[in-house]
């Protein structure tokens, strides 16, 4: 709403107030004499609340509830008293010294008080994306950024609009989740010299990448598929199905091609043509599904089901964990849940529990977006203050199995 009216020119019409008091309305409440405030629900105290009330519970203890925190409205006049400019909430306990240095080292020693940071999210509706954007604001807290929050919701004119709101923010980089390779050209016209890193999907000519090494990415789930295939049907592969999301460009030909490769490392018989020469048309015993969220994984794949009754023995290779979730409930639904082998991209925590218990499903590369903010802040700092910064920035993954998870992801 303050996009809106800054826009229309009406700054001194609209009083604001808000909940939750988070670092990007900071600096409206400081600087800006019609926000008048933002209710503080202190998320980083919970866990005062929380742990030391559950070993009571799990003591035996009767415990009162409910346990309602205390709420203070942040305004211009008290928010340094709980969020001075620099460091954390007076409110805190001090910090220890291991805290101290593993802020200095997640910040590598950068200090981000001043900078303001637009992160255009891929879509709040994805469970992989909330992840990668409550990493951003953890270390963004820490490093003393400030960041402007925007949902590209997986619709491109969305993600323009939203690029046009960090202008008028005056944002001093940008963070672009966006999944539609196809616009973004429109997206550096918009940028026009911002700094800027794009998250998985390359922004070429106005950003630095960072996000998947896809190729290896692939490759690691789709070797596990087939070590499964390979124990279970001894590779007699009747049917590859992939999932896929050819509107993305070259990272879904490289993490799809990689996913196939991998499974042909560990069963090179299974015959999928000239794979590597990648289109949408069939090859081989290969099926691509332009389907890459729940919705047509599930209806995609049921179609292909009712129309392979006699594939006995299918390898789905999904882009993402959403697409694989919905060709299983397809599978599911048909009754053939030990005839498809699953493996996918991404390792949130939608798929935990079928990893853990689902023999079929293989595994799922992580790509851990709970530490992309570790990656990404530290480095739009340096762009922002001058420094080069040499791209692409890649993760490390890891193929995410039964054998594993709780290393990874241990069970709460």
């Amino acid at each position: 709403m303050l996009a809106a009216v800054q826009e229309a020119g009406r700054n001194g019409q609209v009083i604001f107030a808000s909940q939750g008091a988070d670092p990007s309305v900071w600096s409206e409440i400081r600087t800006n004499p019609m926000y008048a405030g933002s209710t503080a629900y202190f998320p980083e105290f919970y866990g005062r609340y929380l742990i030391p009330n559950i070993i009571r519970m799990m003591d035996g203890e009767d415990v009162e509830d409910p346990i309602l925190i205390e709420h203070v409205a942040i305004t211009s006049e008290n928010i340094d008293q709980y969020y001075p400019e620099k460091g954390a909430p007076t409110a805190a306990a001090e910090a220890p010294a291991e805290a101290a240095a593993d802020k200095a080292d997640v910040c590598q020693g950068l200090d981000g008080g001043g900078i303001k940071v637009g992160f255009g999210n891929l879509g709040e509706s994805v469970p992989f994306a909330v992840q990668v954007r409550e990493g951003i604001e953890k270390v963004a807290a820490e490093c003393n950024v400030e960041i402007v929050n925007a949902d590209n919701a997986l619709d491109p004119q969305i993600a323009i609009d939203n690029m046009r709101l960090f202008k008028t923010q005056e944002v001093d980089g940008i963070i672009e989740f966006n999944v539609h390779g196809n616009i973004a050209d429109s997206i550096c016209e918009i940028a026009d010299g911002i700094p800027m890193i794009a998250v998985d999907i390359a922004h070429p000519g106005c950003s630095i990448f960072m996000g998947a090494n896809n190729r290896i990415a692939g490759e690691l789930a789709g070797e596990a598929a087939g070590k499964v295939a390979k124990e279970m049907w001894d590779c007699q592969v009747d049917a590859v199905v992939t999932h896929e999301a050819p509107g993305v460009g070259q990272v879904n030909i490289d993490r799809m091609n990689g996913l196939v490769a991998g499974l042909k490392s560990v069963c090179p018989n299974v015959d999928v043509g000239d794979f590597e020469n990648w289109s949408m048309e069939p090859s081989g015993i290969l099926t691509r599904l332009d389907s890459d969220r729940v919705d047509p994984g599930y209806q995609k794949g049921r179609d292909y089901l009712t129309a392979n009754q006699d594939k006995k023995h299918i390898v789905s290779l999904c882009i993402n964990d959403d697409s694989c979730l919905g060709m299983l409930a397809a599978v599911q639904e048909a009754g053939r849940q030990d005839q498809v082998i699953f493996a996918s991209q991404g390792a949130d925590p939608s798929v935990w529990s079928e990893l853990r218990t689902n023999p079929m499903y293989a595994a799922s590369t992580a790509y851990f977006p709970e530490n992309y903010g570790t990656y990404l802040i530290p480095n739009i700092i340096k762009m922002i203050k001058g420094e080069k910064v040499e791209g692409p920035i890649l993760i490390d993954h890891v193929a995410i199995t039964k054998d594993n998870i709780d290393q990874y992801y241990p069970e709460k």
